[in-house]
């Protein structure tokens, strides 16, 4: 059985770990991230590798577009992709799921000649819940003719992959599961022996675990903790104090101030004030 500690940073990998290590810039992240999209998308590996580049997260194309900024969003020669993470379903996350499609798509057009050259644009999902309630491991939508089923020729592409498959799958069947359901394990699954035996001799992966296994070690502190029951133990003062201390280690690991704040509840103007200390150290 899980132990409390492990269930917590099986949630944490699911969410803040999984979008560092896809974008960490390391060769097991970016082989990693564009094996999840081959096997998911269809698109052949080689295609995704051949000119990939993380672009910046935020595909607006204009200052009054809203809700544009992307978990990670990569261009290839031939594709733009962007992954999203996505905890729960809300009202607006079709809406979403279609912008951010729609966004990167035009900002390809600068000028008529490149109405020929556009690239197609898939976003894929990875989902802590049944999107369409289908029971399906994967759910792939794309523009059609509603009688004929004939697709529009516009390259615009969700696919929605239902982590809660695999959880429910479980390991005994995890084993016999296609490359894609395994790859994706690691999101549901925190027992490490299973996960020692599942990725055996698994270069790609080995390296994966080490990552993750280091960013919850980073965060874990950070982000789940019982607030209350911390206060009650050590003091106010001592809280507070144990909180700088945190943001101290993250302001010298270079994280965001924004990512700091959100984490330990601190000021901006607090954490810029830590910022001085610590260059002054």
């Amino acid at each position: 059985m899980a132990t409390a500690t492990q269930e917590k940073k099986h949630k944490l990998i699911s969410d803040k770990v999984v979008k560092k290590i896809f974008s960490s810039g390391s060769e097991a992240s970016q082989e990693y991230l564009l094996k999840i999209v081959s096997l998911a998308t269809g698109i052949p590996y080689e295609k995704l590798k051949k000119g990939f580049r993380l672009i910046h997260p935020n595909a607006g194309v204009n200052a009054n577009t809203v809700d544009s900024e992307l978990d990670i969003a990569f261009e290839s020669d031939e594709y733009f992709v962007s992954f999203e993470i996505n905890q729960g379903k809300s009202d607006t996350l079709d809406v979403k799921n279609g912008s951010y499609t729609i966004i990167l798509y035009l900002r390809q057009l600068k000028s008529s000649k490149e109405y020929k050259n556009l690239k197609p644009v898939y976003q894929v999902n990875l989902d802590d819940f049944d999107y369409f309630g289908k029971d399906r491991f994967l759910y792939f939508s794309e523009l059609k003719e509603r009688e004929s089923n004939d697709p529009r020729h516009l390259d615009l592409y969700v696919i929605d992959i239902n982590l809660d498959y695999l959880r429910n799958l479980g390991y005994n069947n995890i084993r016999n599961a296609n490359e894609l359901e395994k790859l994706l394990y690691l999101f549901v699954c925190s027992d490490e022996e299973q996960l020692d035996e599942l990725y055996e001799g698994d270069k790609m992966m080995g390296s994966i675990r080490e990552e993750a296994n280091q960013l919850v070690s980073d965060l874990d502190l950070m982000l789940y903790y019982d607030k209350e029951d911390l206060q009650r133990q050590i003091g106010e003062e001592r809280y507070e104090d144990g909180k700088k201390e945190v943001a101290k280690k993250m302001l010298k690991k270079g994280y965001d101030i924004s990512d700091i704040s959100e984490m330990t509840n601190l000021s901006i103007e607090d954490i810029e004030a830590l910022k001085d200390e610590t260059t002054e150290d």
